[in-house]
């Protein structure tokens, strides 16, 4: 069985040969919730994978900003604008998350004890006083 579409190396860039042996690239990608195709041009006319490739890109960017109800955009707190220590950080980004799906899920009960465990020294610290330093110990200490 042949597809209507051949795969090419790029992700959601497809091509068809035409009967008078031309290749038409195709595009694919989401807006909102629809998955979209577009005929994107002929290599005949100019286009080459590269070229199809970066159109795909923009055109997922302008997708992105057409489908941003304000639902989505995530008012920043006003606790945010001061200096905060991170655990207060970490606790409004949980409660967000639960607030957003309900319950807590397991990973997010993991990461939350994840962040307690690495980050326990740096609790009461706002994130302009971390230094250099003390990131690099965290990362050691989470590839332990």
């Amino acid at each position: 069985m042949s597809r209507k579409f051949e795969k090419i190396r790029f992700p959601g860039v497809y091509f068809k040969n035409n009967s008078k042996g031309d290749i038409t690239y195709y595009a694919f990608y989401r807006e909102g919730e629809k998955q979209l195709c577009r005929r994107i041009g002929k290599k005949s006319e100019g286009w080459t994978l590269a070229k199809v490739k970066d159109f795909r890109i923009d055109l997922m960017a302008d997708a992105r900003k057409a489908v941003s109800p304000p639902d989505l955009i995530i008012p920043t707190p006003k606790i945010i604008q001061k200096a905060v220590p991170i655990g207060e950080l970490v606790d409004l980004y949980f409660k967000r998350k639960i607030v957003e799906r309900g319950e807590p899920l397991k990973t997010e009960t993991e990461s939350r004890q994840r962040f307690q465990r690495h980050f326990s020294n740096h609790w009461s610290k706002t994130p302009s006083e971390i230094e250099e330093l003390d990131l690099l110990r965290i990362r050691h200490a989470i590839l332990k």
